[in-house]
């Protein structure tokens, strides 16, 4: 009997041990079970993606027929307005429009003191009247360092964030302030959400962020805001436990388990390219079969 309370023990200290390195991640544990969850990956294998999601690729075609990145806004909306034509369920443009353009005819004009009496095209307005009559949530990012400008208002969100249970363990990210679209195209989206990615130490992306606090006000990535219009739900809440920080977000009837700090764990499919990917140019040209976005995300 003193031997099982003796090994009950060793046992009951081992596991605190773990707790213990888990929740205050010194570098060695973050590394050791970074390394076994990337070992499982590759053993599991590849795994069939859930049909739901397509990626349009701005990729080299793309770059040699429609010219250097950034585009010219109009192109952008005619890509916006193809997909919308061929059914597409919600568009997340993770894409961000900070400063105007400066190929549009009417900026040119006005640059240059004229007035537009000929009614010249407005590439940003195109755009902006566009990103209002389609599916179309809107892009932008978080800076996560404090720079040298003057942090900004953060964006609308037509949703109710609550957080649940929040102790003193609130470990929420918070970013030192937005880098948003132009207002034109900020005000004209239905919604927007941020698109960062923060890579571990070894430049490989495990987790990505769900939702940070800038302000004191949460605000959800550009994921999870998509997965919130498409369950139609006006409420996300983000539930705490008081000891360990976020455990979870609730988007109406489904559950997103987070780690502590509301990330998610990212379970890779496969390597590049296991989802499906059109070029951007095919879908500028309309040269597309509409059922590899219809009813997609």
């Amino acid at each position: 009997m003193k031997k099982f309370f003796l090994q009950l023990s060793q046992g009951f200290l081992v596991a605190a041990l773990m707790i213990g390195g888990y929740l205050f991640l010194p570098a060695q544990y973050t590394t050791m079970d970074s390394q076994i969850r990337d070992m499982l990956f590759l053993a599991r294998g590849e795994s069939e993606p859930s049909g739901l999601v397509a990626i349009v690729d701005i990729d080299e075609r793309s770059l040699s027929e429609l010219g250097q990145w950034p585009w010219e806004r109009h192109k952008v909306a005619q890509v916006l307005e193809n997909l919308t034509n061929a059914g597409v369920g919600i568009i997340g443009l993770d894409v961000v429009f900070a400063e105007p353009d400066n190929s549009s005819p009417a900026r040119v004009l006005r640059q240059l003191g004229i007035d537009d009496q000929l009614h010249v095209p407005d590439y940003d307005l195109i755009l902006a009247e566009t990103i209002a009559t389609t599916p179309t949530i809107a892009g932008y990012v978080f800076m996560m360092e404090e720079d040298d400008l003057e942090p900004d208002w953060g964006p609308m969100i037509p949703a109710i964030f609550v957080e649940r249970n929040v102790g003193e363990r609130d470990l929420l990210l918070r970013p030192y302030r937005p880098v948003l679209n132009i207002p034109e195209i900020q005000d004209n989206a239905f919604s927007s959400g941020f698109f960062n990615t923060i890579p571990d130490e070894d430049s490989i992306i495990r987790y990505v962020p769900l939702v940070m606090k800038y302000d004191d006000v949460v605000y959800p990535s550009l994921a999870t805001e998509m997965v919130r219009i498409a369950h139609e739900s006006g409420r996300v809440t983000v539930q705490h436990d008081p000891q360990i920080g976020v455990e979870k977000l609730v988007i109406g009837d489904l559950e997103v388990p987070t780690d502590r700090f509301g990330r998610l764990f990212v379970n890779y499919r496969g390597p590049g390219k296991t989802f499906p990917y059109i070029s951007a140019l095919d879908i500028y040209n309309n040269d597309f079969d509409p059922e590899l976005v219809a009813g997609k995300f």
